[in-house]
């Protein structure tokens, strides 16, 4: 298995249960969201996730990240600085809404009394609803596809 593959697996079982997620608004109510949805929601979701990736600095900050060595001093001033980049962008939050909206629509008419998600949700809370839906899926191919060779 890959570095960054079980890199992403601690992520998700740092996160919970593969299948819900529970994340809190700014004022600390939680709400628990489906990380699992039908194909139909998912290819949306997908779509609008492109869009949201295609930011200079949403796919600056990604960079960031993966290149980031979370455990050093450095790498958590890289990361910092690159939600702080996601943070000051109107176009970049527009798009994460846009996101959220579609992959989380119970949760946000929950919660968010007709506001945007990002005027009731943290930004790491938002984010750590979309992580595990956007791996989630490459997880259970990997594993289908490991019990695949396996057998061969």
């Amino acid at each position: 298995m890959s570095s960054t593959f079980e890199s992403l697996r601690a992520v998700i079982d740092q996160l919970g249960s593969a299948e819900e997620v529970e994340i809190r608004t700014f004022d600390k109510r939680t709400v628990k969201v489906q990380i699992l949805m039908p194909a139909r929601r998912q290819v949306a979701v997908i779509g609008k996730l492109e869009v949201l990736l295609g930011h200079d600095v949403v796919s600056d900050a990604v960079g960031r990240v993966q290149s980031a060595k979370a455990k050093t001093a450095g790498g958590v001033m890289s990361m910092i600085v690159a939600a702080f980049k996601v943070a000051t962008s109107e176009a970049a939050i527009d798009s994460l809404d846009e996101v959220f909206l579609e992959a989380f629509p119970d949760a946000c008419a929950e919660v968010c009394g007709g506001k945007r998600p990002s005027d009731v949700f943290p930004l790491e809370e938002m984010v750590a609803a979309i992580i595990p839906f956007s791996i989630g899926p490459a997880q259970r191919l990997h594993a289908v596809a490991m019990r695949g060779t396996a057998t061969s």
